[in-house]
């Protein structure tokens, strides 16, 4: 009844091996994101942030340097 046979243990490796390839894939583009900061701060550059404001119409968050009209009537924001 829990006897082991080829096609478990095929599908216990196929899964075994996609988890590995998913994990090894994260660890690339952790380790890309990490290297992007990293050469930012050698390069003499801040990180800037901001702080967000709500529309008052929408609702929606929104940095101040990248306001948009959100296609609704009385939107404080110009297109």
């Amino acid at each position: 009844m829990f006897g082991l046979s080829f096609q478990k243990i095929a599908v216990f490796i196929a899964i075994v091996g996609a988890l590995w390839a998913a994990m090894r894939v994260i660890r690339t583009l952790d380790r890309a994101r990490r290297g992007q900061t990293r050469t930012a701060a050698r390069k003499g550059g801040t990180a800037v942030t901001q702080d967000m404001k709500e529309c008052p119409v929408c609702g929606t968050y929104v940095a101040p340097a990248a306001t948009r009209d959100c296609g609704r009537s009385r939107c404080p924001y110009p297109a």
